[in-house]
């Protein structure tokens, strides 16, 4: 049989349908405010690396606080390797304290 289900057009019509805006989005409006993804993305990445080497054994991150904190570190990214704009700046101070809240909430699951 080689017809779909109603379903099953829905499911992969909104799944094109994001993917198309993805696409849109990360190469024009989104490439423009952030700067090109593969430096971004970079840097993000060094950024989690200094993270990792710096954190100790003394000072042990839940898992909650690592993404946290690893959010922190995409917003500077941005504001890195981007222009100005405003919410980098708001939204790394919710995740910072968004962290600080989650640090040392839960023992039991470290990074």
């Amino acid at each position: 049989m080689t017809g779909s289900s109603p379903e099953t057009s829905v499911s992969e019509s909104r799944r094109v349908k994001i993917l198309n805006e993805a696409a849109r989005l990360t190469s024009s409006e989104r490439a423009e405010t952030y700067g090109e993804p593969r430096i971004n993305l970079t840097c993000h990445g060094e950024l989690l690396q200094i993270m990792a080497r710096y954190t100790n054994d003394k000072r042990r991150l839940s898992a909650g606080e690592a993404a946290a904190l690893s959010s922190v570190l995409g917003k500077l990214s941005r504001i890195f390797c981007g222009v100005y704009h405003e919410d980098n700046y708001i939204d790394g101070a919710a995740y910072l304290a968004i962290a600080g809240e989650l640090a040392g909430a839960d023992p039991y699951t470290k990074m």
